[in-house]
């Protein structure tokens, strides 16, 4: 995360096999397209190493971890944690 200082993160914990995960993706794809495709909108995937996952689920809970609840954070640029609605 040290990369992204400074920066709003989108965090979407999701897996391949999860449709909840799928819908999400899509509409975070939508969102940049009503955007007007802004530069400097990246999208990363990561796997997140079993001591990056537990620091995750001691910060914002267990629910983070766990598809198809996947629950979206937005980071801002002060580092606060927001939850997005999903629904």
């Amino acid at each position: 995360m040290d990369d992204f200082a400074g920066k709003v993160v989108l965090v979407e914990t999701m897996a391949m096999w999860c449709p909840n995960c799928v819908v999400q993706a899509n509409e975070v794809r939508n969102l940049h397209n009503l955007l007007g495709n802004p530069d400097g909108l990246e999208w990363h995937f990561a796997v997140a190493q079993p001591e990056v996952a537990r620091a995750l689920a001691n910060l914002y809970s267990a629910q983070y971890l766990n598809p198809p609840l996947s629950p979206m954070l937005i980071i801002d640029r002060d580092t606060n944690v927001h939850q997005l609605e999903c629904g």
